[in-house]
């Protein structure tokens, strides 16, 4: 049955363009990625209850080794570019919810007016914005999303967990100031359930005046889809509900998406207010009839102003859980 899953999970149409998109098309992108967990499901059977799985592999043969976090009920990767998590996998549904598409050129787009990302649309992205930046202003004064973090282990018996840090700084206007990013993961035995604690230190000669966000993407499918795919903030339906609603929350503390055509939701929460960014990541390809415009993630990024004096630190952290729904 596993062999029969992966075969299935090698079906071409989803890892290249083709004259119908293939690799835009996000429904051709997780038929692949369900039969290749439901396969590695299958090989998991037999394994002794809360068992869990991390360790350091270079997947991609790029010389820089990936951290690979696995337990019954996920599959967590994430790259030292950027310490970010480029794969999630909820075991429960089958479903890859990491699995974006970032915006890049093709030779068919015009040469005005499209917009494309710099990264990869991973999660735990790192970004710096000078103080006062709205979402239409945001651009990132940081050298964290793209940097390279190293990485240590937590010496931790009844845990799974590793810490990612990251000595870089951010630039506003002429002024460059030295910053510490570091973000402990821990990946729960039972449940699908990531932590991340950051802390973020001011290690320059004066005191340091920024706004930091975390950007987290996830790929829901359909972006105008509300009455199966919508996002609760606080408990409350927000006045746009639809993941493909641009908008700003301040003071919010968690957003939950659910996505009911998967019977599963997600849900993000913060231990300090923020102001909450979101927005859609659209791609735009073209088949052999038309050029379409396509819903490929979700992105999230809640915000905090920081005031920090010389070695001062802020302190957050984040939960990310995912459960099966009815």
């Amino acid at each position: 049955a596993a062999l029969d899953l992966l075969w299935k999970g090698q079906c071409n149409c989803a890892y290249w363009h083709g004259v119908y998109a293939g690799l835009y098309l996000p429904h051709l992108r997780e038929a692949v990625y369900s039969n290749l967990i439901r396969a590695e499901a299958e090989l998991d059977r037999g394994r002794e209850p809360g068992w869990t799985y991390l360790e350091m592999v270079d997947l991609d043969c790029d010389g820089t080794p990936e951290v690979i976090a696995s337990s019954a009920a996920l599959n967590a990767f994430f790259s030292l570019v950027g310490g970010a998590m480029f794969e999630l996998d909820f075991k429960p549904r089958a479903a890859n919810l990491a699995d974006t598409l970032a915006r890049w050129p093709e030779a068919y787009h015009p040469k005005d007016g499209e917009e494309y990302d710099g990264y990869p649309r991973d999660s735990f992205l790192d970004h710096f914005y000078a103080p006062g930046t709205s979402l239409v202003q945001a651009l990132d004064s940081g050298d964290f999303a793209q940097g390279l973090y190293e990485h240590h282990p937590v010496p931790a018996a009844q845990r799974t967990a590793f810490k990612l840090v990251r000595h870089g700084a951010i630039a506003h206007g002429e002024s460059t100031h030295p910053v510490t990013v570091e973000k402990e993961f821990e990946i729960d035995r039972e449940a699908c359930r990531i932590t991340a604690r950051y802390r973020v230190t001011n290690t320059g000669p004066v005191q340091l005046a920024t706004r930091f966000g975390v950007e987290l993407n996830w790929a829901l499918q359909s972006g105008d889809a509300p009455s199966d795919r919508f996002v609760l903030v606080d408990g409350q339906t927000p006045v746009e509900r639809r993941l493909g609603a641009r908008a700003e929350h301040p003071g919010a503390r968690e957003l939950v998406a659910h996505d009911r055509w998967r019977k599963l939701a997600m849900k993000m929460q913060w231990s300090r207010p923020a102001v909450l960014w979101r927005y859609p990541v659209e791609t735009t390809s073209r088949t052999f009839a038309r050029t379409e415009t396509i819903f490929q993630s979700l992105c999230l990024i809640p915000v905090w102003d920081l005031e920090l004096p010389i070695g001062g630190t802020f302190a957050v952290d984040l939960v990310l859980t995912v459960e099966a729904t009815s």
